[in-house]
């Protein structure tokens, strides 16, 4: 099996990597086949790229990926930002300090291009959540970054359920609120996701642009990517109705959803789904 006509995104927690936020041995030798005998893969996170090349660096990986859910597209060979949709600071800064008054519970993080900034009170930061978005600095709001890609705030979801209205409110026509998890209630602009970047990623891409693209997520924020996907694909620990819409239902992350893509669903594809993009 030869993979020259495919590309492959893949999200990264709960998909591409397992509970341990490894890589599974069977994800690792598929993916190495994968590559080698012609398919491109891609990754599409929410993290930062400084955050996500410690999980990938042992991964051939040999596309371009998206990052903070969409508001940037980075290519690690080059080290560059080949696009990048801020937030509007002016507009989301006053959101972020009435939360910083209000909740001081709630973690908060700024994410700039280069860095993430812890920008809550330090004696109030969740280690877990610090450690799984390191490198993270803590800064004052003021000392943050001038550029704004995404924003995440960190509690309880009963707690992040009940900031809803207020921060609806004060984001409306300029931004839009996902849950990229039960606990991460995120702040990126409107109008982005996974799904849109991605295709645009496609089209400014020549050498991606005629293959057939393969998207694999589990989350609610990851609807549209599968479904701008030629082929939408969804691991088993995927909600239903995130489910819903896969064309493919994988095994779960933990055994190898990526392997089981490869190994078993691109040769299953039919010619409706190996097309040329026109």
């Amino acid at each position: 099996m030869k993979y020259q006509n495919i590309v492959l995104f893949t999200d990264l927690d709960g998909t591409l990597l397992n509970s341990q936020s490894g890589i599974s041995i069977n994800n690792r030798n598929a993916i190495k086949k994968f590559v080698e005998k012609g398919g491109i893969l891609c990754v599409s996170t929410g993290r930062t790229p400084s955050n996500a090349k410690q999980y990938i660096k042992d991964i051939p990986l040999n596309g371009t990926g998206i990052f903070f859910n969409g508001a940037a597209i980075y290519n690690y060979n080059s080290q560059q930002y080949l696009w990048q949709h801020p937030l509007e600071r002016k507009i989301i800064e006053p959101l972020v300090e009435k939360t910083l008054i209000l909740y001081p519970e709630i973690n908060i993080q700024v994410y700039g291009s280069k860095e993430i900034c812890f920008v809550s009170p330090k004696e109030y930061a969740n280690k877990s959540f610090v450690d799984n978005h390191y490198p993270c600095i803590f800064s004052s709001l003021s000392e943050s970054p001038n550029t704004w890609l995404k924003i995440i705030f960190h509690a309880s979801h009963k707690k992040l359920e009940s900031i809803e209205t207020m921060v609806y409110d004060s984001i409306y026509g300029y931004a839009q609120m996902i849950y990229s998890n039960p606990e991460y209630l995120e702040i990126i602009p409107a109008g982005v996701d996974k799904g849109n970047t991605m295709l645009r990623l496609v089209q400014m891409t020549p050498e991606i642009r005629n293959r057939t693209v393969i998207a694999v997520c589990d989350y609610y924020n990851d609807i549209n990517m599968i479904c701008c996907a030629d082929v939408g694909v969804a691991p088993s620990t995927a909600p239903d109705k995130v489910k819903e819409y896969a064309k493919f239902v994988v095994c779960n992350n933990d055994i190898g959803a990526i392997a089981d893509i490869i190994k078993n669903v691109i040769p299953s594809l039919s010619d409706i789904f190996i097309k040329r993009r026109i």
